[in-house]
Order: C-alpha cells, then structure tokens, then sequence
C-alpha cells in the first residue's frame, strides 16, 4: 500500500512518480484534483491535470464516489491505519 507521508507537493508528485515506475507511465490518463496546495505542482509529473472548482464535487465524480464506497466501511473520524491491510484490500476489491 503506498502512503504518502506529508500533504506536500513533492510527496505527492514523488508518489505519483513512483506509480507510473512500478505500474507504466500509462497508469493515468488524466488526473483531476482539488485545489489543495499538494496537488498545485502535479504538472510537473503528468501532462494533464485538471483542477476542479472549488465547492464543485460534481467535478469529481469518481472520486466522491470511492469516497463513498470507504466510508462504509471506514467511518468519518477513524483513521485507515488502524484498518488491517487485508480489510483495506477486500475494500479495494470490492470498488474494483
């Protein structure tokens, strides 16, 4: 499981970096993020980024679905480490 230790642009883009290593640069075709300060250099890593608006989740639909689909399981408030790895990865097979 990939964890991305600060909320800063480089760990993120280090994080993407490392993805498209193991896994093809052809991973991802696009990427849509908020306006979070960590996604703010993803263009330096990926050719198409696009950044939604602000209090526009609509935007992201994808996303605000996964979202739903773990907060079934892993409740507002609790943290995904204290989730066993084996939980986490049925989840993910599941949304799969």
């Amino acid at each position: 499981m990939k964890v991305i230790n600060f909320k800063t642009s480089q760990d993120v883009n280090k994080a993407i970096l490392e993805l498209k290593a193991e896994y093809g640069s052809k991973l991802f075709k696009t990427i849509t993020a908020d306006n979070g300060s960590e996604f703010s250099e993803l263009n330096k890593v990926h050719s198409e980024v696009y950044y939604a608006h602000p209090y526009s989740p609509w935007q992201r639909g994808s996303n605000e679905n996964n979202n739903g689909f773990l907060r079934r399981v892993i409740t507002k408030g609790k943290a995904i480490s204290s989730f066993p790895e084996e939980e986490i990865y049925y989840v993910n097979d599941i949304m799969n």
